[in-house]
């Protein structure tokens, strides 16, 4: 567990929490509808801003959720609340919060969406991360899939059950027994020179490293493939990895009883790539 920051900014005004008030009846406290996107602080500055802002709009349009924000007015209230917080090193959550509730309505608050930014630090992480595979399996035909909604509690329970059971995150397939990722994070497996990834189709999210290590792993001249597959393929890897805009880059020791040795180098040449990156 950690902290937040005391600072929090809702519709651009910056406040404590206690003063600042979302809307009792909106669809976002009703139903979980609304978008999110959780970004690294760097130095001070918010980490691959534009990629994160690029995804918000698309997963905001497809649930139907009318933007009233521009990605500069997002980024300057997010850049503002950085400062007020003091915030060097951290993690920043922006909030797309759809007002309109279709079925318990008041008048008086209009159409659109309400922006919600809050920073915390950044929490201890384990370096070589323990998994399990879940028993909670993901649509890849739901609305739903690859959005990062607020409607956000299957992932939750995903990784609270593995942590109940001595994990830190778990592998989550869909009803076709397929590969979509970890709970919090997107998932790679280095074999035979190869780095493996699930395709977007199988109903995992388009995380933004996700994305920034396939650019990365094509500038290295790695060879990628990603399609549908299936446990026995992650069973037999040399190496496994997760990604996630926070944590960045992340070796996997185990899943289940499966531990896997550190033997390749593409996860070195990711890793040390994706860090020059980071710093600039």
């Amino acid at each position: 567990m950690f902290e937040m920051h005391g600072l929090i900014c809702l519709n651009g005004e910056i406040g404590l929490p206690e003063k600042l008030k979302v809307w009792p009846l909106s669809g976002a406290l009703a139903y979980g509808y609304g978008v999110f996107t959780t970004l690294r602080i760097s130095r001070g500055k918010p980490f691959l801003y534009g990629e994160h802002w690029r995804r918000l709009e698309a997963h905001a349009e497809r649930i139907n959720l009318a933007l009233r924000w521009t990605e500069s007015e997002v980024l300057e209230s997010l850049t503002q609340l950085i400062a007020a917080n003091c915030v060097k090193e951290g993690r920043a959550r922006i909030n797309l919060l759809q007002v309109e509730n279709l079925y318990w309505h008041k008048l008086g608050r209009g159409l659109g969406c309400d922006l919600l930014i809050f920073t915390a630090p950044l929490a201890e992480e384990c370096q070589d991360v323990r998994m399990t595979i879940s028993s909670y399996k993901v649509s890849s035909s739901s609305p739903l899939a690859g959005v990062k909604s607020l409607n956000y509690l299957q992932p939750m329970l995903t990784l609270q059950h593995a942590k109940a059971c001595g994990y830190d995150e778990a592998v989550v397939l869909n009803e076709n027994a397929e590969i979509v990722s970890a709970a919090l994070a997107n998932i790679f497996w280095i074999g035979n020179e190869t780095l493996y990834t699930p395709a977007l189709s199988v109903g995992c999210l388009a995380g933004i490293t996700r994305e920034l290590v396939l650019k990365l792993a094509c500038s290295l001249k790695i060879e990628v493939v990603e399609a549908a597959f299936r446990m026995e393929h992650l069973l037999a890897a040399e190496e496994v990895f997760i990604s996630s805009s926070v944590r960045g880059l992340t070796r996997v020791a185990l899943i289940g009883h499966q531990r896997y040795e550190h033997r390749s180098q593409i996860y070195t040449q990711l890793l040390k790539s994706f860090h020059e990156i980071e710093i600039g």
